[in-house]
């Protein structure tokens, strides 16, 4: 049991390919294929021990403050139902307050709630156990967000969290086969020079639209299996073209993601985020694709050599809003 105040992080992710095959019923019938990559943007938290069995929560950027006398007191509804979730499932034995914000952008698609989610359950289970497993983290904070609190989530934001780096997940049933890139330095440096984040200004979806998707799903008729099945071609290719520093395929291939995803649902595309990407595409850009659920959040766009800032200039007038950012290769860190 810790006695020391307790720091952590978690980082935030950019999906580059198959994203959505990570979620069942798809990855349970037909298995998933995503990659991934954690970003230097981050979920932060401090958890100072109490003497006693009370939990206090304090949401900094949220402005959320909560209490409860002991664990199995707190209600996982709410603005803080993640982190409470997260803290049910590990359970400790010994009061504490835990203090928590985040610098990734909300509604951004760059998974803030699962590097939450990640976060709170490296932390509860170190203060407990004095130690935790990365991967062992991914699957408890998916549970605390799907099992517990009933949202349509799969595995692969939760271990992009948990385990950073870039990640070549295969995802089957409730089971992950998660291997590190171990790209060349010469592809990692293409990749960080040539990538470009944008923040649209909208947020992403939030939605329940989950249901009408698996209903589409379920019935065969529609779209959804054939786009889910062409997500899960890209992530193969693309696991490949990564392998090979081919990084005109890669950039071709989040053109291909990008149709794809619209296949999922129509509110997944918007005109706004169409011109983005079109205009990424008319101004030196390769490819590009939006992140997470779509409707709104980022747009990632690869660019040509050299290109970059002509593409900069064109995504600004636009009023999107340039992210910096590097590759972590840490993922959840607790000290």
């Amino acid at each position: 049991m810790a006695n020391s105040i307790l720091r952590a992080r978690a980082p935030g992710r950019i999906d580059f390919g198959g994203g959505g095959t990570d979620v069942a019923p798809y990855c349970v019938e037909h298995h998933g294929i995503v990659v991934n990559a954690a970003i230097n943007y981050y979920a932060h938290g401090t958890l100072e021990p109490r003497d006693d069995r009370e939990i206090h929560l304090n949401a900094i950027d949220l402005g959320q403050t909560e209490a409860a006398a002991r664990v199995d007191a707190l209600t996982p509804e709410g603005p803080l139902d993640l982190i409470k979730a997260g803290i049910q499932r590990v359970a400790p034995d010994r009061g504490f307050t835990l203090s928590t914000y985040s610098d990734i952008p909300l509604g951004s698609g760059l998974s803030s709630s699962a590097a939450i989610a990640v976060l709170t359950c490296s932390l509860c289970t170190h203060y407990k156990t004095g130690s935790f497993d990365q991967a062992a983290m991914g699957h408890l904070a998916s549970a605390a967000e799907r099992d517990d609190l009933n949202h349509w989530t799969g595995k692969q934001d939760q271990f992009a969290a948990a385990l950073g780096g870039i990640n070549f997940l295969e995802l089957v049933g409730d089971e992950v086969a998660h291997q590190r890139a171990d790209l060349t330095e010469r592809t990692i440096r293409q990749l960080e020079k040539n990538l470009l984040l944008v923040f649209t200004g909208k947020a992403h979806l939030a939605g329940d639209i989950h249901l009408d998707i698996l209903a589409d799903y379920k019935n065969k008729t529609g779209t959804v299996l054939p786009g889910m099945h062409g997500l899960k071609e890209v992530g193969r290719l693309m696991r490949a073209a990564l392998r090979k520093g081919d990084l005109r395929g890669f950039a071709a291939l989040l053109n291909d993601n990008w149709g794809y995803h619209q296949m999922l649902h129509p509110s997944c595309s918007t005109p706004e985020l169409l011109h983005f990407v079109q205009t990424g595409l008319e101004h030196g850009a390769l490819g590009a694709k939006v992140c997470g659920a779509g409707g709104g959040g980022c747009v990632v766009y690869y660019a040509k050599d050299n290109e970059r800032p002509r593409l900069v200039s064109a995504i600004k007038k636009l009023g999107g809003h340039i992210l910096p950012f590097s590759f972590d290769t840490e993922g959840v860190v607790v000290w």
